[in-house]
């Protein structure tokens, strides 16, 4: 089924089961109890226009909702200027669904989680936490109708003790299958041996449309002049709890070395700050 993203009123049908139970945010400023899946759904329809993403936007237009697995954070981000969600996925069950951590509580599924996103025009940023998720999360965003524009796939490359772990060959298929969407290669560590890690996989991969990203406050110039003669884009963000940073000072330095996709910085005391 083909769902038209501004279609004005919802219909019960188009949203897919199971109905999960809420997960409890440790975020207090996030709402409670969290909307339905019919009112996630009803919210994204109705969300303003204005924080809609183009297909084909760039990545360094992005405007990124760091975490949006669980219900209270798709509904925080629904309301607030982002137009772009991230999202992480692992298989449950033969199922894809949202979870950051492999312990961590879920209750959307990748099916829930995509449909908000393409109701509500919003660029999805697919974390592909198991290498195993990438056909099921394809076969998905291709029944809902999402632009490979509006897509950027997160994955793990050379990387044989993780979960998400997929074969050069393999990221370069969906690359071909996927020509008009972003693709980036998580990095195991942010720091110069992990950098030539990652180097070598892009070149084994190839083509145009391949990122990475680095960790604000840490990565140099130098850094990121060795890493863009590899990758098209880097994208940046931080870790909150290593403490705040001055976000105005850190984005213009990371631009002015070279990074020059997304930069994600949040403080601690930002909703999305939390993983699940």
């Amino acid at each position: 089924m083909r769902f038209e993203p501004d279609t004005p009123t919802l219909v019960d049908p188009t949203v897919p089961g199971p109905d999960l139970p809420p997960v409890r945010p440790p975020n207090d400023r996030l709402p409670w109890p969290p909307p339905s899946l019919d009112g996630l759904v009803q919210a994204a329809v109705d969300a303003d226009p204005a924080w809609r993403s183009t297909p084909g936007a760039h990545p360094s237009t992005f405007v990124n909702a760091h975490y949006t697995n669980t219900r209270t954070q798709l509904a925080w981000a629904l309301t607030h200027h982002y137009n772009t969600f991230e999202g992480d996925v692992r298989m449950r069950d033969g199922v894809p669904v949202m979870q950051h951590d492999a312990t961590s509580e879920r209750d959307l599924t990748f099916e829930q989680w995509a449909l908000v996103g393409a109701r509500s025009h919003r660029h999805l940023r697919v974390d592909l936490k198991e290498g195993e998720a990438t056909a099921p999360v394809e076969a998905i965003l291709a029944r809902l109708g999402v632009d490979d524009g509006l897509v950027t796939f997160n994955v793990g490359v050379l990387s044989p003790w993780s979960a998400a772990n997929q074969s050069i060959e393999a990221v370069r298929a969906l690359k071909a299958r996927h020509p008009r969407s972003w693709f980036s290669i998580n990095l195991a560590l942010p720091f110069g041996p992990v950098y030539e890690h990652a180097r070598l996989a892009a070149r084994l991969i190839g083509g145009d449309r391949l990122g990475t990203t680095v960790l604000a406050g840490v990565v140099t110039a130098r850094d990121a002049e060795h890493l863009r003669r590899s990758f098209a884009y880097l994208n940046a963000w931080n870790i909150p709890f290593a403490g705040d940073i001055d976000i105005p000072s850190e984005t213009a330095r990371l631009r002015a070395i070279g990074v020059n996709g997304m930069i994600d910085l949040r403080r601690r005391d930002d909703p999305l700050a939390d993983d699940d």
